[in-house]
Formats: structure tokens, sequence, C-alpha cells
């Protein structure tokens, strides 16, 4: 008797489940990277001006690149840059679980198939 390696559908079925259980609510998902910028203001008689080391800032701005290969950043608040951290980690772990989702998915079309008589 030929063994097989096969996961058996209701296995497939239960990880799919567990999978999309897993997708992040969809109000606070950020796609981006988040940039911190200190700046030199030109005044000749600020601190910023006479040493590299003491520039204003921190400026926080979420970088996005959009199609047609486009960049803009957003300026972020202080008080708003952990949030838009938790939100681009929302958006990383959307997108493995819409990879694993599509990897289960595959699984079990080729299960059915091959259950399927030709």
């Amino acid at each position: 008797m030929k063994t097989t390696n096969k996961v058996d559908g209701s296995k497939l079925n239960h990880s799919l489940m567990r999978e999309i259980s897993r997708i992040p609510a969809w109000d606070g998902i950020h796609r981006g990277t988040l940039m911190r910028y200190y700046r030199t203001c030109g005044n000749k008689s600020c601190h910023c001006y006479q040493s590299k080391s003491q520039r204003h800032g921190p400026y926080w701005y979420l970088s996005v690149t959009w199609q047609g290969g486009k960049h803009k950043l957003y300026a972020i608040k202080p008080e708003k840059v952990a949030e838009v951290r938790r939100g681009i980690a929302a958006y990383k772990r959307l997108w493995k679980s819409v990879y694993r989702i599509a990897e289960l998915n595959l699984a079990l079309l080729k299960q059915t198939q091959e259950a399927t008589p030709k």
C-alpha cells in the first residue's frame, strides 16, 4: 500500500479559517515607510547652523510610493508616530496572511481536483 504526505481537507480548511481570523482590522492599516528627518533652518545665528548634531527635529513623514512610481511624503504628528508604526506592521501582517491564504486555497484546489475523476 502506498502512503502519501497529503494533508486532509479538514486540516487545510481549519488552517484557512485560522489564517482568515488573523487578518488585521482594516482601519489603521498604513502602507509605506516611516521616516524621521532633522533639519537645518539656515539662520546663521541658530544652533542648528553651527552644529549638525543640533538640527531641528525630529520631523516624521510617511513615505508612500503610488502607481507609476510616484513618491509622496505625508507629515505625521509626533503623537501619531506609534499609531502609524502599528499600521505599517498591520499592513505587513495582512500581506503575509494573503499569501498564506492563497497557498492554502491552492492546496485545497489541488486536493479537490485529485479527488475528482478524470
